[in-house]
């Protein structure tokens, strides 16, 4: 990979305006690169940036703030390891991918329940991946705030978790929960959840 290649690539219009999907995983993608798909590609519905450790708060600021993605439904984030909590409250305040759909911010250790945004951040939100975010240390208040209707939430490997009080109250619609090897959580907490998402057709 090289970034000089993806600006070339992207220069040309017709290609950049009508591509839908872009791997970049695992690459040396730095935060001009991420502009310069901000600026270009504002068709895609699938963008993976995982393991782009280049990647800074600054970029994923400024790619937030490039204007709104109307096609983006899938974008993954995990291992972007310079990415700190308050580049995430940005991005999730910024507006600007209202049909985002599957979320991925697995392995994020250092995630704070506090970076997920405010009320309504994703409200198109069905799908949401929090592996390893170890400090997370409740599921439910920042998740039922910032992604009102989630169907699937994955939270394994949070060690720190122990109580759903605020996602039974604040997402119902919720059909898919995966906590395994959530080592906190207590017997209450999964009966809570039993009784508090009806809808609730897979535990792990």
């Amino acid at each position: 990979y090289e970034e000089k290649g993806l600006q070339s690539l992207l220069a040309s219009p017709n290609a950049a305006a009508h591509l839908k999907a872009l791997d970049l995983s695992d690459t040396n993608l730095s935060d001009s690169g991420l502009m310069a798909i901000a600026k270009m590609c504002k068709s895609l519905a699938t963008l993976d940036l995982s393991g782009c450790v280049q990647l800074t708060d600054a970029g994923l600021g400024a790619f937030a703030a490039a204007g709104v993605f109307p096609c983006l439904t899938t974008l993954t984030l995990m291992g972007c390891r310079q990415l700190k909590d308050v580049a995430l409250r940005g991005f999730a305040a910024a507006g600007a991918f209202p049909r985002l759909a599957n979320l991925g911010l697995f392995h994020h250790a250092q995630l704070a329940s506090t970076a997920l945004g405010g009320a309504g951040a994703f409200p198109r939100h069905t799908t949401l991946n929090l592996t390893v975010c170890e400090d997370l240390t409740d599921g439910g208040p920042a998740v039922a705030r910032a992604f009102p209707l989630p169907t699937t939430l994955n939270l394994s490997l949070c060690d720190q978790l122990a109580s759903f009080t605020a996602l039974v109250e604040g997402c119902p619609s919720l059909t898919s929960l995966n906590v395994s090897h959530c080592n906190n959580l207590t017997d209450a907490a999964i009966a809570a959840l039993a009784d508090g998402c009806p809808g609730l057709k897979l535990l792990r």
